[in-house]
């Protein structure tokens, strides 16, 4: 969840704890689904049983499991929606410092990077 509190307040961090974070989070919504979403969904053909009109049975299931995905399909682009939201924020910003040594930036960086340079690899360095 990159719109976090917890995210936020690290950054920035290393590609590999983002990715754990982000592989945690996953399995939140995931557990999530099934324990509250889909019990949720469960509870209403139990307490409201399907009445099909026309009885077709069958039409009224698909228009249920269309129901569904459309909640599931926007629960994904809500979360796409944040990564870009996320991600925009970190822009190339081409300015200069007031003593015209670094580069400004607009915001925290999201990533720390770690440059391990080698000598004596191809064409005289090599970045690990």
């Amino acid at each position: 969840d990159v719109a976090s509190r917890e995210l936020q307040d690290r950054l920035p961090v290393k590609a590999d704890w983002f990715k754990q974070y982000q592989q945690s989070a996953t399995e939140q919504v995931k557990g999530q689904l099934w324990s509250h979403w889909l019990p949720k969904c469960v509870d209403v053909f139990r307490r409201l049983p399907p009445v099909p009109i026309n009885g077709d049975t069958e039409a009224y299931f698909r228009a249920v499991t269309t129901l569904q995905s459309n909640q599931l399909r926007g629960l994904v682009a809500a979360s796409l929606a944040d990564y870009l939201a996320f991600f925009r924020k970190h822009q190339a910003v081409q300015q200069l410092d007031l003593q015209q040594d670094s580069c400004m930036w607009s915001c925290k960086p999201a990533f720390e990077v770690e440059l391990v340079a080698i000598q004596g690899a191809a064409k005289g360095w090599h970045l690990a």
